[in-house]
């Protein structure tokens, strides 16, 4: 009678390692882009908590953004390329972003994460502030 192999021989061991170790890579790189989303969402939701935000216009909110992203240590964040300020179909004031992270992997593997959060997803806003102001 004849055994069987039981277990993995050591190309298959090594072959799991090597997909272990780019899981790990893979968290560790992208993880950190997943924290900054949250608290650049994060600072966009105290913005549009803030009882004066139907007040404000398109510079004040880009200065508030780019100031508390500062604070937080968010120093590669560009508020005033990814801010959006317009009006819904209602009149109400709409805030959104919008930008992605190239993140190198290994070798020439890149990954591209898109992040975007708006005040009011179903809206279609009218732009107020997309084209660069002069």
């Amino acid at each position: 009678m004849k055994s069987k192999q039981l277990g993995l021989s050591p190309i298959g061991v090594l072959a799991m390692t090597c997909l272990f170790a780019l899981a790990v890579i893979l968290m560790l790189k992208l993880t950190t882009h997943y924290i900054d989303y949250y608290s650049i969402k994060g600072i966009y939701e105290r913005i549009v908590a803030d009882p004066d935000f139907e007040k404000m216009d398109s510079s004040s909110i880009n200065y508030k953004v780019a100031e508390r992203a500062n604070m937080s240590g968010l120093r590669d964040y560009d508020a005033q390329k990814n801010t959006y300020v317009g009006t819904d179909d209602n009149g109400d004031l709409v805030l959104e972003f919008n930008y992605e992270v190239r993140e190198h992997i290994l070798g020439n593997l890149d990954v591209v994460l898109t992040f975007s959060y708006s005040s009011n997803p179903e809206a279609i806003i009218e732009e107020e502030s997309f084209e660069e102001e002069e």
